[in-house]
């Protein structure tokens, strides 16, 4: 089956590939994504290109990279350059209906992401939970309800609209799910399920929320408590997301237009979760627990049961989108579409491939500079400002503008807790990764972001949806 199928993709928030239990995590968090995972094709080496929302995405939807889009604020001031085709507008002009469903406020129009034709926003709001008293329990419950139903509300939305518009019309759908982005919700039933902690923690506020500014910045340190806490929450918010994905898939594999549809389940960045140099969220590191992520594709033409290795990225996601579709690329820049296609890894004979990924906190979003104003005891050398990182197969490079050179041989350490960089029996390899980072950026093309104003002042919803999420403050 060739060209013009139907494209959905799921963007499952925060989710790293190391705690699914389809990519080898002990516990049995993911059974329903296991078995669609069984039904198509399972990419091992998937890496995201940027650590957090708005690049990522902005990557994606582009196939470039932060350098080249730009993309990377969350002052809503920029959007993609004209010169850049967005995915949805290249396959609106073959007739393909688009729409995005976002529970992620960053992910959405107030942030430039106003390429589709149609936009569902999800992200439910609710007044600060912080403080103490009866009135902070009663919102504290309130959030905890409304972000546990939000995912199963979101995914039916996402079925009727498929189910009243699409028997005939092509259609290419993001959706992007928070289930597993703090502060977590995990149901009752998921949480007695992974175990390690009892349910009335989740009302405990100190105990949901990561809290990034305060524990990156210095101003706390992170305990084993946290860690372990942090760690179950995240374990049982995963499975809860599990739980509500492989219902909706059910549901829709009664629709008609099901093996017509091209089903695409990935991240846009993984966690930290204090478990790596006590780093918190999703920031200020290029470890794996972040750039590792799932990249799961049920296609009616892929064999069920496939395995993947060879190394792919998230933005490979437009090269192979315009290939389901059918869509020529003839007026597309070639940069756009550089990202090796998910069909040719799947078909690949041998594992084989790199991945770039990189931070960058010398233009609008400087995360260190805002650690310095949260804690003025901060160092700020403690983190570099632009770091890049190089996968193969096999290894991973890092390099940072501090001067610092990291590498790890994920065959024996997939954790990387041991740097080889100074180990002269890996010296052809450093050198080898250190040549492909340096002929990448030498191949980048900057694409200057456009001015994307909304108002001079910032909205005070907006604001407290990014301090809920820990991006601000």
């Amino acid at each position: 089956m060739s060209g013009r199928l139907n494209v959905l993709v799921l963007v499952l928030d925060a989710l790293r590939a190391r705690n699914m239990s389809c990519y080898g995590y002990p516990l049995c968090t993911t059974p329903g994504l296991d078995e669609f995972a069984s039904q198509g094709v399972q990419f091992k080496n998937a890496y995201t290109t940027a650590s957090w929302t708005i690049p990522s995405h902005a990557s994606m939807l582009s196939g470039l990279y932060l350098t080249e889009h730009r993309v990377e604020s969350i002052k809503q001031d920029r959007r993609f350059s004209s010169s850049i085709v967005p995915l949805p507008g290249a396959l609106r002009r073959y007739d393909y209906k688009t729409a995005a469903f976002s529970q992620n406020p960053l992910f959405g129009p107030a942030h430039s992401f106003d390429y589709f034709d149609e936009y569902y926003g999800e992200y439910e709001f609710s007044p600060s939970s912080r403080g103490t008293g009866v009135g902070m329990l009663a919102k504290r419950a309130t959030n905890y309800l409304q972000k546990l139903r939000s995912t199963r509300g979101t995914l039916a939305r996402v079925q009727n609209w498929i189910e009243a518009h699409h028997t005939d019309t092509r259609f290419f759908a993001v959706v992007n799910l928070m289930t597993t982005h703090y502060p977590w919700a995990p149901s009752p039933r998921a949480v007695k399920r992974v175990g390690g902690f009892p349910i009335r923690s989740l009302m405990d506020h100190d105990s949901v929320t990561l809290k990034p500014w305060e524990f990156n910045s210095g101003r706390r340190n992170v305990e084993d408590r946290h860690r372990l806490m942090w760690l179950s929450l995240y374990n049982a918010a995963i499975a809860h997301l599990d739980r509500e994905v492989s219902r909706f898939f059910g549901q829709l594999r009664k629709w008609r237009g099901y093996d017509e549809t091209v089903i695409v389940v990935t991240s846009d960045h993984g966690e930290m979760l204090g478990d790596y140099r006590d780093t918190v969220g999703h920031m200020l590191s290029l470890h794996d627990n972040i750039m590792w992520v799932p990249l799961l594709i049920r296609h009616p033409d892929y064999r069920p049961g496939t395995v993947a290795e060879s190394v792919v990225q998230t933005l490979g996601l437009y090269p192979s989108v315009l290939e389901w579709a059918g869509v020529p690329d003839h007026d597309i820049p070639r940069a756009q579409l550089r990202s090796v296609r998910y069909s040719e890894a799947v078909t690949a004979d041998s594992p084989s491939g790199y991945a770039f990924a990189e931070e960058d906190y010398r233009d609008s979003y400087d995360i260190v500079a805002r650690l310095v104003e949260a804690n003025p005891s901060y160092d700020s050398t403690k983190h570099p400002r632009r770091q890049v990182a190089v996968h193969t197969t096999n290894y991973k490079y890092i390099w940072a503008d501090s001067g610092t050179e990291e590498l790890y041989d994920l065959g024996e350490d997939r954790l990387e807790t041991h740097n080889l960089a100074a180990q002269e029996s890996h010296s052809a390899v450093k050198e080898r990764l250190r040549r492909a980072r340096e002929d990448w950026e030498a191949g980048l093309r900057v694409y200057t972001p456009e001015p994307f104003h909304t108002s001079e002042v910032p909205d005070p919803k907006v604001i407290e949806q990014l301090r809920a999420l820990g991006y601000v403050e």
